[in-house]
């Protein structure tokens, strides 16, 4: 006698109840770890981005300049969501020329927000409408002011990420040394995020 094998209706409606309840409670925490990672990459994209300038300015004894590109040609953006360049300099005006070497570019960031605060002696939402950063030959910032560079997502200052630069130049990420769940610019004041 031959019998029938397989799942019951029952079987089968209790089966899917079981796994919608797993996707209603994985799915936010899925959400977070992607926007996470996103924010991490992005991060070390600009990361990068300041790490090549810096080692082309030591390495070609030249001024580098890293600025906002809508264009990814130009320096012509105040929002380096918009993108991003690394060029020689070599006049050091922070405007890229004809003949100036772009060693570096970076596409649009999808939504993020990258907040400069610090450089040239001002935060960049009290009027440094410059949104550049400049390496002399040494490596050292061009500019006597260190500062920070705050990455964002729609989440923002708890889950934000801030790049430190002091005058040396090197790129460091921020930490939260208070333990108050917001990481510290340069200078150890809270970052914010727009």
């Amino acid at each position: 006698m031959k019998t029938n094998t397989g799942f019951t209706l029952i079987e089968l409606m209790i089966t899917l109840a079981v796994a919608a309840v797993v996707l209603t409670l994985g799915a936010p925490g899925m959400m977070n770890l992607v926007r996470d990672n996103r924010l991490t990459s992005n991060t070390n994209e600009v990361i990068a981005a300041l790490t090549v300038a810096r080692s082309e300015a030591i390495k070609s004894g030249q001024i580098i300049t890293v600025c906002g590109s809508s264009d990814q040609s130009n320096c012509n953006s105040t929002s380096w969501e918009d993108g991003w360049l690394v060029f020689r300099d070599t006049d050091g005006d922070a405007v890229r020329d004809a003949g100036e070497t772009i060693l570096r570019v970076q596409s649009p960031l999808e939504g993020m927000t990258i907040r400069l605060t610090s450089f040239d002696g001002a935060a960049a939402d009290t009027g440094n409408t410059s949104r550049h950063i400049q390496y002399a030959s040494s490596g050292f910032l061009r500019e006597a002011d260190d500062g920070s560079l705050f990455v964002c997502d729609t989440r923002g200052a708890a889950e934000g990420r801030s790049i430190n630069i002091n005058v040396t130049g090197r790129p460091a990420m921020g930490q939260d040394s208070n333990s108050d769940g917001t990481v510290e610019d340069v200078n150890g004041a809270e970052m914010t995020c727009p």
